[in-house]
C-alpha cells in the first residue's frame, strides 16, 4: 500500500504555475499575476498584461491552484 504525500506547495510554486498558465507568446507581452492564499490551496485573483502590443481583449478567467499543484479553471456561473 502506498501512502500519500501531504506535502503541499509554497506561494512561490503556485505563481509559477499561474505564469505558465497565463503565458503568451508574444515576447512583446509581459504579464503580471497575483495569487493569493485560500484555504487547501491559492486563488489566480489578477492576471494582468502589458507592454508594446497589440492588444485586443481577451476577456476574463479565474483559475483555482489546490495544495497539491493542480490547476482547475473556473468558468463564469
Amino acid at each position: 500500500m502506498s501512502k500519500t504525500s501531504d506535502r503541499t506547495i509554497t506561494h512561490e510554486q503556485a505563481t509559477h504555475i499561474a505564469q505558465d498558465w497565463a503565458a503568451v507568446s508574444d515576447e512583446s507581452v509581459n504579464t503580471h499575476i497575483d495569487v493569493q492564499p485560500i484555504p487547501d490551496g491559492f486563488f489566480v485573483e489578477l492576471v494582468v498584461y502589458y507592454g508594446s502590443g497589440p492588444f485586443e481583449p481577451v476577456g476574463t478567467a479565474a483559475a483555482v491552484i489546490d495544495k497539491r499543484g493542480h490547476l482547475r479553471q473556473l468558468d463564469a456561473a
